[in-house]
């Protein structure tokens, strides 16, 4: 049997036990405004994908003859993203602890040897100092463990992406030649999927922050094992590439609360799958139109490996103008969608006073003729 169907059960077999653990112990899920679902739900997903990934990659690890890392070191760091979001699925933490928490998870994972090193990006910005090196991979881990909780926010999207990512991802490691990466994608991939059978479609379970981190952690870090790492294609392209179009929601989200003045944690309505829901979309259409633009992009990633570096620049660039083009379609429809809304309320507002300007002409009549 191969490791991604052993996460796959491990997990599957865990998450009904947490299920039934949340419903005893009264273990739910915070309800507010912008929270789609109703009624009791158990966010401790998170802990049956842990469970079934860290025990399948500890033995592949641990089995392995030689790693270009620190294997205690990256578990500890893995241990870490996920205590970070159980504890913040429990008891809720402050957002700049869980920052500073998230960065010290990214700087342990550069101490383990895993850093986005030697970068050259078309032979014209070329990053040679350790210093720098740990902190662009400390950011860079950061950045995607709240890039895929930010999108956690329908039964079946973030889990949806990330198995439909780590299917391509492993794809990539097949093509480099990289066995280590492959697996683990094959273990993510099975102990995602084996979670995402009870949080889709009905939502009996949901991943919370510590899975949401986890995923992040894991899809942040399985690039930096030794796939082609002097590459900004591999290293930082194609990663980002499938997860453009939530991380173009998410920057826009944090610019618009910039603006706005508020802190860029503070929770709202307004990431895309609640907008499309605003205008229109179902959840299931939601889900189909984000999987399929993650399917897109794995496929533009294959070919992004396959061609040279100055046209795969080019590739990203087209492809960051459809996702801007999408994004601006999805604004004007808002745009047309309010200003309908503004005038039929302003019609019924005319209406209501032409009704009460004749009543009181039909009053004043009757008062006249009497």
């Amino acid at each position: 049997m191969s490791n991604g169907a052993i996460a796959f059960f491990v997990t599957a077999i865990t998450v009904p036990c947490l299920v039934f653990f949340s419903r005893t112990f009264k273990v739910y899920d915070r309800l507010d405004a912008r929270k789609i679902h109703t009624g009791n739900v158990s966010r401790l997903g998170g802990v049956g994908i842990f469970t079934g990934f860290f025990s399948v990659t500890c033995f592949l690890l641990f089995t392995a003859r030689t790693l270009s890392f620190n294997k205690y070191i990256y578990l500890s760091a893995m241990i870490l993203a996920f205590a970070i979001g159980l504890i913040d699925d429990i008891k809720r933490l402050r957002a700049r602890h869980k920052l500073v928490l998230q960065t010290i998870t990214g700087l342990l994972v550069a101490w383990s040897g895993l850093q986005v090193q030697q970068l050259s990006l078309l032979n014209w910005l070329n990053i040679d100092s350790v210093f720098v090196e740990w902190i662009i991979t400390a950011f860079w881990v950061v950045a995607f463990m709240n890039a895929i909780n930010l999108i956690d926010g329908l039964d079946g999207l973030a889990s949806g992406i990330v198995i439909i990512a780590s299917i391509f991802l492993c794809t990539i490691a097949y093509y480099l030649k990289n066995p280590l990466v492959m697996q683990l994608s094959l273990i993510l991939t099975g102990s995602t999927l084996g979670f995402y059978l009870y949080n889709f479609p009905y939502g009996r379970i949901f991943m919370g922050d510590s899975g949401a981190y986890l995923l992040g952690f894991i899809y942040a870090t399985l690039p930096l094992m030794g796939i082609n790492k002097s590459s900004a294609a591999t290293v930082l392209i194609v990663p980002i590439l499938m997860l453009i179009f939530p991380l173009w929601d998410i920057g826009r989200v944090i610019w618009l609360r910039m603006k706005k003045g508020v802190h860029i944690f503070t929770p709202d309505n307004s990431h895309i799958h609640h907008r499309l829901l605003e205008i229109g979309f179902s959840k299931k259409e939601i889900l189909l139109v984000l999987y399929a633009y993650t399917i897109i992009l794995g496929i533009c990633s294959i070919i992004m490996i396959h061609i040279p570096v100055q046209y795969t620049f080019l590739l990203f660039s087209a492809i960051f103008l459809l996702v801007a083009l999408s994004f601006f379609v999805i604004d004007t429809v808002e745009n047309i969608q309010k200003t309908k809304k503004k005038k039929q309320r302003h019609s019924t507002k005319h209406s209501r006073v032409n009704a009460a300007q004749k009543k009181l002409q039909l009053l004043h009549g009757a008062k006249h003729n009497s």
